[in-house]
């Protein structure tokens, strides 16, 4: 046998090379691969029978009612609350390219058929977008190799992927993108100060789509700025990218806002207040760039400082409820027994308590990434590596606060893992492949969670009843075909389950008296309510309604041997367990799935 000359040793390694580069290649791999793995799952549905959740099902709801109305300002959604109908505080341009791809899918298929489409390859277009910007920036600091690494750790990572699965079509995934962007072109931007435009741009793109991560951003631009105040090197970097985030949300407010609206403040989306705050931040960067660039670390530090004190004066001047958050001004009692059960809204101590596994997960993954950022920072102290820690360090304890952002954490995680991965040596014997391709999958939050899972299992079963706690109380009546069967009865106002009503204005003509948005919490209120109703006084309450229809999700049968019916509490209870009630009439609405439940409001008998 022959052996390869040099020269043809050296071409092949120029061509495996040349493979290996091609990132944009091997991030639609990682997309089909996420794609393929949600249609061979056994546990997921058929693409399209179900909606991702709440949010995904109203989404689809709101781009129906952009393409048949064309109103870009008007995102009032009559189908959803009442007796006020919803004003979404979503934002268009989520609404925009979703609506594109239906009509362009829309051109070939049913349009029905389009929807689905859209909803399938949509998240995977922004996952795809996500890949390409961690193998961008893992290669630009450990080479091509760590890119592989670093997209084989992103599709290892549950927490983060979910957001990117089918269907997933509300705004957390675009949101995460454009945040976990901007963060990394930020600390890019030390040494590369014109990437601070570009971080900005992304960061008000981001926060135009929705306010998640503002606490996040806000901390590590404030972070970035304080830096620059001390290391003149980043100082270019900082105040591009603060300039940049007030340009790029002034010229998001003028597009996404009608010019009526501009005067009136919202504490849950892009308004003046957040506009004054952003201006005053960029008006101090251009000054201190224009005219004291050299200046003392104290002095930038005092503009800094009193422009952050201007403009948070006026953004709480603006709207001084605002200070309380995105949900000032909630009805106490929705909060209360409604806020506070929603899930991705716990800690993670209280997630832990429900699911370990991917608690400990979360943790170990953030734990691994600091250790690596630390001894870095420790072994080259830059300013680029120490905020490089701090903001991974910020967007950790964002997850930890609540779980809801446990992605930008763990996204944020997976670059100084794979750089760090990608430089591991061979050890005795073992190959540096070997070693690597071992640490890549150790490292892994998939590995974590196992080993969590199956360590947790021999003391505790927690994790088995993991996902009934998970699951909302109506994941077994949202199959469409189920709630499409609605639409045999004539239109009405219908009252659900708070989670169902999405789902409900989603597949049939039908109109939900509530669901999960803050921005309809007296509506929310009028259902707990009754819900919670004892018999006596719930007849009083649906007549204050004025509905329709009453559709629950029911009971499903517990075949366990020692279990016994559960004596109805409320009104709630005792209607999905097949009570009767006087002024509400069963209907059927033929064969299906779920145990939906379904009642004629008879007003006349209330």
């Amino acid at each position: 046998m022959q052996l390869p000359t040099i020269a043809q040793l050296m071409q092949r390694t120029q061509y495996a090379d040349k493979a290996i580069s091609a990132r944009w290649a091997w991030c639609l791999l990682l997309v089909l691969a996420v794609g393929l793995r949600h249609l061979m799952n056994d546990n997921a549905v058929p693409l399209g029978a179900k909606f991702g959740d709440t949010d995904d099902a109203l989404r689809l709801v709101q781009v129906r009612d952009f393409l048949l109305n064309g109103q870009w300002y008007d995102t009032r959604l009559q189908a959803m609350g009442a007796p006020e109908a919803l004003i979404s505080h979503w934002s268009r341009l989520i609404d925009l390219p979703i609506a594109w791809l239906i009509s362009f899918f829309a051109l070939f298929v049913s349009y029905l058929q389009a929807e689905t489409l859209a909803q399938i390859v949509w998240p995977l277009l922004l996952l795809f977008g996500l890949a390409l910007i961690l193998v961008h920036e893992t290669e630009r600091r450990a080479g091509v190799y760590a890119g592989i690494i670093v997209l084989t750790l992103l599709l290892l990572t549950p927490s983060a992927v979910f957001q990117f699965m089918p269907s997933r079509i509300d705004h957390h995934n675009a949101q995460i993108l454009c945040a976990v962007a901007g963060l990394l072109l930020l600390q890019r931007s030390i040494t590369v100060p014109n990437s601070g435009w570009w971080a900005g741009v992304a960061m008000a793109i981001g926060l135009t789509i929705g306010f998640e991560a503002l606490p996040l951003l806000a901390a590590s631009l404030g972070l970035a700025c304080l830096v620059a105040c001390f290391d003149q090197q980043a100082r270019a970097g900082a105040c591009h990218a603060v300039i940049a985030l007030a340009a790029g949300l002034a010229v998001s407010f003028a597009v996404t806002v009608h010019p009526a609206q501009w005067s009136q403040v919202a504490c849950d989306a892009l308004s003046a207040n957040l506009l004054m705050l952003c201006g005053a931040g960029a008006l101090a960067a251009g000054i201190l760039r224009a005219r004291w660039h050299q200046g003392s670390p104290w002095l930038w530090v005092a503009v800094f400082a009193a422009a952050g004190a201007v403009g948070l004066g006026g953004y709480i001047a603006a709207n001084p409820a605002c200070t309380a958050g995105a949900f000032a001004g909630m009805d106490p009692i929705v909060k209360t027994r409604w806020l506070a059960g929603v899930v991705e809204g716990k800690t993670l101590l209280e997630f832990a308590a429900i699911k370990p596994s991917l608690a400990f997960s979360f943790l170990a993954v953030m734990a691994a990434a600091l250790t690596v950022l630390i001894r870095q920072a420790v072994k080259a102290p830059t300013s680029e590596h120490v905020f490089m820690a701090a903001s991974t360090l910020l967007a950790g304890l964002y997850g930890f606060y609540y779980i809801k952002f446990m992605p930008y954490g763990t996204l944020l995680a997976l670059v100084p893992l794979a750089c760090w991965i990608a430089h591991l040596p061979a050890i005795g014997g073992t190959s540096a492949f070997t070693i690597r391709a071992s640490a890549m999958i150790l490292c892994s939050q998939t590995w974590f969670a196992l080993l969590a899972g199956f360590l947790i299992a021999l003391v505790s079963d927690v994790e088995a009843d993991a996902k009934q706690k998970l699951e909302s109380s109506v994941a077994s009546c949202r199959t469409k075909s189920d709630l499409a069967a609605l639409s045999t009865l004539p239109p009405g106002l219908v009252i659900s389950d708070i989670d169902l009503g999405p789902y409900i204005v989603a597949s049939s003509w039908h109109r939900a008296y509530a669901g999960p948005y803050h921005r309809i919490h007296a509506s929310i209120r009028d259902v707990l309510a009754l819900q919670s109703a004892p018999l006596a006084t719930a007849a009083g309450h649906l007549a204050k309604m004025n509905a329709d229809y009453l559709v629950l999700c029911g009971v499903a049968q517990d075949k366990r041997k020692d279990s016994a019916p559960r004596k109805a509490e409320n009104f709630a209870a005792h209607m999905r367990q097949g009570g009767t009630f006087d002024g509400l009439e069963p209907v059927s609405i033929g064969q299906i799935k779920g145990p939906l439940r379904v009642w004629k409001i008879r007003k006349t008998g209330l």
